[in-house]
């Protein structure tokens, strides 16, 4: 893809364009910008997370972008598991926390007559 224009590569969607060019305009500001995650679609239509990192440089009086695009589906992936994972925990915790509270009630309710008798 060196020295492609990238709107003319096919793997940006019309969505995340517009994220490109407020990026480029933001580039020309002189800001520096931090790397993004997005999701994209290969030649074949499979849709894939990339990390994306630009910056801007000037050479031989013309302004170029350098864009690197990194896959980071699987890590993606590994996220999702974590956060099921993490509810599932939550979930497991409150069944806990019940479990105990009401196996506390019923064990001190018999023995609340015979305290008091």
């Amino acid at each position: 893809m060196i020295g492609q224009n990238y709107t003319d590569a096919g793997i940006v969607t019309s969505s995340h364009m517009s994220i490109f060019k407020k990026r480029y305009e933001e580039f020309l500001k002189g800001k520096t910008l931090k790397p993004i995650e997005f999701q994209i679609n290969k030649r074949d239509g499979t849709p894939v997370w990339v990390n994306y990192q630009s910056s801007i440089f000037n050479l031989d009086d013309e302004i170029l972008i350098q864009a690197i695009l990194q896959d980071i589906t699987e890590k993606k992936k590994a996220e999702l598991i974590i956060k099921e994972e993490f509810k599932k925990l939550k979930e497991l915790e409150q069944i806990r926390k019940d479990l105990v509270s009401r196996v506390s009630h019923e064990l001190k309710t018999p023995l609340i007559p015979v305290i008091s008798g």
